[in-house]
């Protein structure tokens, strides 16, 4: 994607991401699993901690990412499978990067979100459909975001919204 268009579209490695249901004590069980004290995440704000970042997706489940797939095989190890499931995710999902002075403008083409500063602060996530396919969104900087979404529709998906981008140039 050309520069001159004023956002850039970079498909990523997608690293390590696992998703985690508690049928208890959420909070409980991510202080167990980091052996810390944690706050309860947020539904809208990413938390990042020891190298990973969780969404909180749902009341009981948490989204992880993390750069390095193999550290998401050592949360697993964590779990008290008697009090939830875990699921690795890393080879069912794929990851864009789109940045630039534009990102804001070319987001508001592929989901119905306010995608302003104000309305979607750095750190911030949300789930919703592009085209039809869920992905989860994350503002990572002032014009960055990243757009996770199910491996099997990274062709399609990334070529739609390749074709969104460059219409906002």
């Amino acid at each position: 994607m050309p520069e001159d268009y004023g956002v850039t579209l970079k498909k990523s490695a997608a690293g390590g991401v696992a998703q985690m249901v508690v049928w208890g004590d959420l909070q409980r069980q991510l202080s167990l699993i980091f052996d810390k004290t944690l706050p309860l995440p947020g539904y809208d704000l990413a938390v990042s901690i020891d190298g990973f970042i969780l969404f909180r997706i749902a009341p009981d489940r948490v989204q992880f990412h993390h750069a390095d797939s193999t550290a998401i095989m050592s949360l697993e190890s964590r779990v008290n499978l008697e009090d939830g499931a875990f699921c690795d995710l890393s080879h069912a999902r794929a990851r864009l990067e789109i940045s630039g002075a534009s990102s804001e403008n070319a987001m508001s083409s592929l989901a119905p979100i306010d995608f302003s500063s104000s309305g979607f602060m750095i750190g911030a996530f949300r789930q919703t459909g592009i085209h039809g396919i869920h992905a989860l969104i994350h503002r990572t900087a002032a014009d960055s975001f990243a757009v996770w979404f199910p491996a099997s529709w990274s062709h399609s998906l990334q070529r739609y919204i390749a074709d969104a981008v460059h219409i906002h140039r």
